[in-house]
């Protein structure tokens, strides 16, 4: 096996960027601290040599990530992190950013895949739904690929609305799907919805709009990543590029829980005389479908449609007071 070797100087600037291999302890002997390592990295300093399997003493794998914060002092119910590819996302509360590095160290020993630890930094911002990140421990970056459902995704959570929480959700309105039908998923991100339903389906056309053009370049990416012919992305507001698609959709998926309702009307434009809309939404927690139904109703029929709620349930809890809900509709013309 491998090992930075690194004069003792250099010891605590390279344990900041480097997450070494989990199973292994560093090791300290003269001047020198040796760092287990699983592949050539270029601090700047030090040197790679080659070790023996016995050079390092083994570490004990925590069986979860408060367990491991229990035996570091650190009470803390903890759960509020995401794992994207070799990225984790962590939520930590303020009282306990001075942990910050303990509990990222605490996630890549759970989670060995782990290469990189970010911190979100406030809520998500502007119509992009973007979120500032503050790198904790590991690779400096924001990059990554990871899988989900037989797909692959290339992804910058710095640049881009991401989510892994959906993919039950993605898989569940991909087993509602005929071979054949067009689908149109506008806030379509870098591809998740879309790519999921045209790989499954290589008789639909299935079309995604996007208004971030960071995303739209990375759902380029995915498709080529995927070797998909048969799904297009439109840069821009979906509001105007539904235009191009008047009365061709037979199903519209609307992932933009925060505004999805606003956009019901102009998207109707876009359905077939019969189709089925798939509406995210963030509602009250206390009756949370009423409101949101209503809404539906008076915009379908204030568009000549008539709808019917076939499918309905709570995806997750957003806030104490707010879920988010989804709902598949069924649209019919009114003749």
């Amino acid at each position: 096996m491998k090992a930075l070797k690194v004069k003792k100087i250099f010891a605590e600037k390279t344990k900041k960027k480097l997450i070494n291999v989990s199973n292994y302890k560093i090791k300290n002997e003269g001047n020198y601290v040796y760092f287990p390592i699983n592949e050539n990295i270029d601090m700047g300093h030090g040197e790679i040599i080659e070790v023996d399997e016995g050079f390092f003493e083994k570490r004990k794998k925590p069986p979860n990530l408060k367990g491991y914060l229990k035996e570091n002092g650190i009470e803390l119910e903890f759960s509020a992190f995401e794992i994207i590819g070799d990225i984790a996302i962590v939520e930590i509360p303020e009282e306990f950013k001075k942990h910050e590095k303990t509990i990222a160290d605490g996630i890549v020993r759970v989670h060995p895949q782990v290469k990189t630890v970010l911190k979100k930094q406030g809520g998500m911002e502007g119509v992009l739904r973007i979120r500032k990140m503050k790198h904790v421990l590991g690779e400096e970056k924001t990059e990554t690929i990871y899988k989900e459902n037989g797909c692959g995704f290339k992804v910058d959570v710095s640049k881009m609305f991401y989510s892994s929480k959906l993919s039950n959700e993605r898989l569940r309105i991909a087993g509602t799907i005929r071979n054949g039908e067009n689908i149109l998923v506008p806030f379509a991100g870098y591809g998740p919805f879309a790519i999921l339903f045209a790989k499954m389906f290589p008789k639909s056309k299935v079309v995604g709009i996007e208004l971030n053009k960071n995303a739209v370049k990375y759902f380029e990416e995915n498709i080529k990543l995927n070797k998909l012919k048969n799904i297009e992305i439109l840069q821009g507001d979906a509001r105007e590029k539904i235009e191009h698609f008047e009365n061709w959709a037979d199903r519209i998926v609307m992932p933009l829980p925060k505004d999805a309702v606003e956009y019901v009307g102009p998207m109707l434009r876009a359905l077939k005389n019969k189709g089925v809309i798939h509406l995210y939404a963030f509602t009250q927690k206390e009756e949370p479908y009423k409101k949101v139904e209503n809404q539906i109703k008076l915009i379908a029929k204030n568009h000549g449609y008539k709808v019917k709620f076939i499918f309905k349930r709570v995806v997750r809890a957003y806030s104490p007071t707010i879920v988010e809900v989804v709902l598949d509709v069924q649209c019919e013309a009114i003749k």
